[in-house]
Formats: C-alpha cells, structure tokens, sequence
C-alpha cells in the first residue's frame, strides 16, 4: 500500500544499516496480489546479502524489526485468517543451502516455487542457486509454473 517502490527501497537501505553490508538489489517485478483478492498490486524486490556466521533466526529477527518500523505492525491476516494488505512485507527466502522447518522459520521458504514474485528476482540475482530439497534452480522452478 502507498508510495510501494519506496517502502521497498527504504527497507532495503534499513537492513544494510542494521547489517552494516551493502546488498545487491534485484529490478522490481509487479505482479497481482497471490493467495488472495486485492485491487493493490504487488512491488517485489530480491536482495542478497553476506551475512558472516549470523544464524537464520538472527538474520529473521533483523528482517522482522525492519519490517515492525516501516509497517508500523500491521496485521498479516484479517481476523478469519486470509491475507491482508499491508505497507511492506520482508521475507527470509533461502539462506544458502540452510534447510529449517521450525515453528518460526522454515527455510527455504515453503511457497517460493509457486511465487514468480520470488522466483524471478531470485533468479536475476542467485540464477546459479540451487534449491537444497528438490535440487532445482530459480529458473527451472519459474519453468515448472509454466507461465
């Protein structure tokens, strides 16, 4: 919601402050809203960032507090559960060939090989990553939706 392309830039900026590394930064891809109806197109950008020895939960927790300033805490979901719109949403997609499946994180993140929104980012930015469970690269996931 609002001024999109900023909110995302800004969040950008924000981490590599917190970080103290300067990212590389995806094109941004817009694309309708996914898993839920919404007049607010979406503005995605993919970042990489070195991180040193930071665990996952340490990285997430940096991500999630840049998330808390810029969105001032807005709910992710109405009150019967369904996505809702927001000014930002900052998320943890892969992290090396780190596997998690925790209550708080689960890397890599579970819906990325249905999300062009993540997929096509990921792959101008990481095109030689290869996804550690199903071994396939950002480009053959995009392949795969078929689109």
């Amino acid at each position: 919601m609002g001024d999109r392309l900023s909110y995302v830039t800004g969040a950008v900026a924000a981490i590599e402050m917190v970080l103290g590394v300067s990212a590389e930064v995806s094109s941004p891809y817009y694309s309708a809203p996914w898993g839920y109806d919404s007049p607010n197109e979406f503005v995605n950008m993919g970042m990489t960032v070195e991180v040193g020895d930071m665990t996952a939960s340490e990285l997430l927790d940096v991500l999630l507090m840049v998330q808390e300033r810029i969105g001032s805490g807005e709910a992710h979901r109405t009150a019967s559960g369904a996505y809702a719109d927001r000014t930002i949403d900052v998320d943890l997609i892969a992290l090396g060939d780190t596997v998690a499946d925790t209550p708080r994180l689960t890397l890599p993140h579970r819906h990325m090989a249905e999300r062009l929104f993540v997929l096509v980012p990921m792959a101008e930015l990481w095109p030689g990553w290869v996804h550690p469970l199903t071994g396939l690269t950002p480009k053959q996931m995009i392949e795969a939706i078929g689109e």
